[in-house]
């Protein structure tokens, strides 16, 4: 399946020091817990690989972390940061959804092919 990041965000046309984007967490969370999911049932991770050849050993650790988590793990990532009282669950909860952000911006920097800012807007429920 081709993953897209520029689906999950829109161009902030205010900032005039590099290209930024504003998204939401409630769809980018969401989205990239999806992806994680097609990644682990055997899914090709392209839109990490298309960059630089010296960042490939990052991209290759995103990967690794993401082949690691289980559905339970990705489950739980989507509760609302308020229903987690369990600290093992808010751990494993805070690394999916920080690995989802890592990915997301990876991705959207090489599909955009230059320097980028993005503004992820605040919601309580996806707060880490």
């Amino acid at each position: 399946m081709s993953f897209d990041p520029l689906k999950l965000c829109t161009k902030d046309t205010t900032r005039k020091d590099r290209t930024w984007f504003i998204v939401k967490p409630e769809i980018l969370y969401p989205a990239m817990i999806e992806r994680f999911t097609e990644i682990i049932e055997g899914d090709n991770p392209d839109e990490l690989f298309k960059g630089k050849l010296d960042a490939v050993d990052a991209a290759k650790r995103l990967l690794s972390k993401v082949q690691k988590f289980n559905k339970t793990d990705l489950d739980e990532a989507l509760l609302p940061r308020q229903e987690c009282i369990n600290i093992h669950v808010v751990e494993r909860r805070t690394e999916v959804l920080e690995t989802a952000r890592l990915w997301f911006t990876r991705a959207l920097k090489i599909s955009v092919n230059k320097p980028i800012g993005i503004n992820i807007t605040k919601n309580d429920n996806w707060r880490l």
